[in-house]
């Protein structure tokens, strides 16, 4: 089937309300449209492109469901030009560089989230037909005649100060009527420390079974198991739970926030800067401890066409210092280096446990197998792919991750499985002063067995995802 042209699409809009037909037309000139309001504003500064990107297509939506113009187009980019030059005389510049975000974001944020556009436009108009006289001349002009501040306190003979006030009067007014607060765009557009206070203390019963759809690629475009995409404005949270009770129980240890702020460069090496957010549970558990390890502050990260490259990380000591790993230090590479974002399938070996590892087995270092349907709680299932992460002749002195992707390529639950005699042997990084196997230690965890190796489940690292999304 053609796509619709243009006049369909405005019709749709203008008859129907239609978001779709709304998102499409706009998608059409996201390019141009981001560019010109990136080059007009003089900033790669993510979060000022998007306030004016934001009233920008707020606008739109508002006058299409009402007229249309008569060359869509050169109307868009006046009403790009007409925002951006308001904040050139309005707003100071803040400190954070990000990257350009895309319309589509735009659009869901403020058509299908903050504004619905099939049920509320009308209440939107209601609302706005009901505030104060002069907030209501301000909104009307500002965002469905297209009008800039300069132009509307020329109309109304009033200092532009006092126009901007007016439109933030206004603005809030209609968002307070549509219970669209402020608080909660902050809240729908960063999930950082969201959940950290209502994440279940045991972990939720996860179930896990092979489905009956074919393998499906998948472009692994994260920072290998810590959930955050290199790329600036990518966020991600998850919750860390950790075998006790001799793994009869998985307890949450400790909550993730990760941001990507900005760009950097480490060593000449362009990148984006991640922030970490770190909670750890208060509750007083009984988790098998390494000792005092350090608490990561900050990641570094670089994605290019065909991989994902760690860039440094920085790490706090219990005693408040600080260190930065970079990936000029020795023994990076075998720590995080480089990760391929087209993961390969691989079949694993029928092995039993206590078979004796085969000499010929060797794996890619990521690799997945099947496709299978995870069902966190009560949730509806995932079709995610098995992924596996382990040394290409594994040992049981080895740590193993078992991951599950989604289509979308993003990491629902991450698994970590200890070789039975990790971090056992006398003078290692991670002495426990223990002989024990892990399957001693944990009688009652699952226990998988590759290559005649054999892991023993010991921690699930699990997406929280915002309360906002479905």
């Amino acid at each position: 089937m053609d796509d619709p042209s243009q006049e369909q699409l405005l019709r749709s809009i203008l008859e129907h309300k239609r978001r779709d037909s709304f998102e499409s037309l706009v998608l059409r000139y996201q390019r141009p449209l981001l560019s010109l309001i990136r080059s007009r504003l003089g900033t790669n500064e993510q979060a000022d492109i998007e306030d004016v990107t934001q009233d920008t297509l707020l606008q739109v939506w508002l006058s299409l469901t009402r007229s249309t113009p008569s060359n869509f187009q050169a109307w868009l980019y006046q009403l790009a030009r007409n925002r951006c030059t308001d904040w050139l005389r309005s707003r100071a510049k803040t400190k954070n560089v990000r990257d350009a975000l895309t319309v589509r974001q735009f659009v869901d944020r403020r058509g299908s989230k903050s504004v619905d556009m099939n049920e509320r436009i009308d209440e939107i108009a209601d609302v706005i037909e009901n505030i104060p006289l002069q907030e209501r001349s301000a909104l009307t002009e500002f965002y469905f005649q297209g009008f800039s501040i300069a132009e509307i306190a020329a109309r109304q003979k009033a200092p532009p100060g006092t126009i901007k006030r007016r439109l933030s009067y206004g603005r809030d007014m209609v968002r307070s009527e549509l219970e669209v607060t402020k608080h909660t765009r902050i809240e729908v557009m960063n999930t950082r420390n969201k959940h950290s206070e209502s994440i279940s203390q045991v972990s939720p019963v996860i179930s896990i079974s092979k489905s009956k759809s074919e393998p499906f690629s998948i472009d692994l475009q994260e920072m290998s198991w810590w959930f955050v995409v290199p790329r600036v404005g990518d966020s991600a949270c998850w919750a860390t739970y950790a075998a006790i009770e001799e793994g009869k129980t998985f307890y949450l240890k400790s909550v993730h926030s990760l941001h990507a702020k900005c760009a950097a460069e480490i060593h000449g090496r362009e990148c984006v800067e991640i922030e970490i957010d770190e909670k750890e549970n208060s509750s007083n558990r009984s988790f098998v401890s390494f000792g005092e390890g350090d608490r990561s502050l900050r990641i570094w990260g670089d994605l290019t066409d065909t991989e994902v490259h760690w860039i440094a990380i920085e790490s706090e000591r219990s005693d408040g210092k600080r260190s930065l790993y970079t990936f000029l230090d020795e023994g990076w590479d075998l720590d995080f280096g480089v990760c391929d974002r087209v993961v390969p399938m691989r079949s694993l070996p029928d092995d039993k446990i206590g078979q004796t590892p085969s000499a010929h087995s060797k794996f890619p270092r990521l690799f997945c197998d099947e496709v299978y349907d995870l069902r966190i709680g009560n949730s509806k299932a995932i079709e995610c792919m098995r992924v596996f992460d382990l040394e290409s002749e594994p040992t049981d002195s080895d740590v193993m991750i078992e991951a599950y992707v989604n289509r979308a390529g993003r990491t629902v639950l991450a698994r970590r499985y200890n070789g039975n005699q990790w971090a056992k042997a006398e003078g290692s990084k991670h002495f426990l002063g223990t002989k024990a196997t892990w399957a001693e230690e944990f009688p009652h965890a699952y226990c998988q067995t590759i290559s005649g190796v054999t892991f023993v489940h010991y921690e699930d690292f699990l997406r929280v995802e915002p309360e906002s999304t479905s």
